[in-house]
């Protein structure tokens, strides 16, 4: 039952990003996600132990989230990265 008399509630939310490094993905395999090495192809995976030419590149980055008060470090990673800019990295490169 609604309270009758009570205004409605509303909260604000704001974001402010900060990159603290230039590096805000990686080059990793397709299939289990991990960093790939260089090689005579476009790279190598160690795991899959599988040659790409055409690797991924994926969300790896730091973020700084806080309110009015307190602050929390937290790491955002693939899917979630791809929420945030709201495409894959490889479209955000030049």
């Amino acid at each position: 039952m609604k309270d009758k008399g009570k205004a409605p509630q509303f909260f604000l939310t704001t974001c402010v990003f900060q990159m603290f490094s230039e590096t805000f993905f990686y080059v990793g395999c397709p299939s289990c996600k991990k960093k790939i090495v260089p090689s005579e192809a476009k790279g190598h995976c160690a795991n899959c132990q599988a040659d790409f030419e055409e690797p991924m590149h994926i969300y790896s980055f730091s973020v700084l989230l806080a309110d009015g008060s307190e602050r929390l470090w937290a790491q955002v990673f693939g899917p979630n990265g791809e929420s945030i800019f709201g495409s894959l990295p490889s479209f955000i490169l030049p």
